[in-house]
């Protein structure tokens, strides 16, 4: 019982701290953008607007909370962190299979191409 509650908060703390890194990745982000001349803004698709400050920051989650975790359990037992490594060419090839149908059916939606 312990272990599953233990996990459950394991798991908040590192979302939390994915999510805070994103958070600031995008207030930064729009307070460059305050910073652009209006005719920059106004000429960009909107797509492509969302697309970077929503989709872009959001793919950096994927590697970050699987790294945070990796970090976590390689200080807990680095054997073990070194042994969970073996399971990324069976994440990896999936992954990399989605990311190319997604690119090509949302390419024109997101550049406005």
């Amino acid at each position: 019982m312990a272990k599953h509650i233990l996990f459950g908060f394991a798991m908040t703390v590192v979302h939390d701290a994915a999510y805070t890194v994103l958070e600031n990745i995008c207030l930064r982000l729009t307070s460059k953008m305050t910073k652009l001349p209006l005719g920059k803004i106004v000429n960009e698709c909107i797509g492509k607007l969302k697309n970077l400050v929503i989709d872009q920051v959001e793919t950096i989650e994927l590697p970050l909370s699987p790294f945070t975790i990796f970090v976590y359990l390689f200080m807990i037992d680095w054997r073990m962190a070194m042994i969970s490594l073996i399971t990324l060419p069976f994440a990896l090839l999936p992954f990399l299979v989605a990311l190319k149908s997604l690119n090509k059916n949302y390419g024109p939606y997101y550049g406005g191409q």
